[in-house]
């Protein structure tokens, strides 16, 4: 069973580069999805601390919090009704 995993993990891996090789080389549709990201980093000058990574992440992960909350507020609320 363990061998299917590792096929089926393949296989995304392969049909991703099949999709998205080809997408880039045509539109250079990554690149402009990354450059703002990427933009944020040059204000950045050491990149031997971790930290820089927060640059990146924070957005995000602020978003999936405030998400995460926001669905355990209305699920207990939820639960106090009944």
């Amino acid at each position: 069973m363990y061998r299917f995993y590792i096929a089926v993990h393949d296989m995304f891996n392969w049909l991703t580069v099949l999709i998205l090789l080809p997408l880039e080389v045509a539109t250079g549709y990554l690149y402009h999805l990354t450059s703002p990201m990427v933009s944020r980093l040059s204000n950045i000058r050491d990149t031997s601390n971790p930290q820089f990574l927060k640059v990146i992440t924070r957005p995000l992960t602020q978003l999936i919090i405030q998400v995460l909350v926001s669905i355990l507020l209305s699920a207990t609320s939820r639960k106090l009704l009944y």
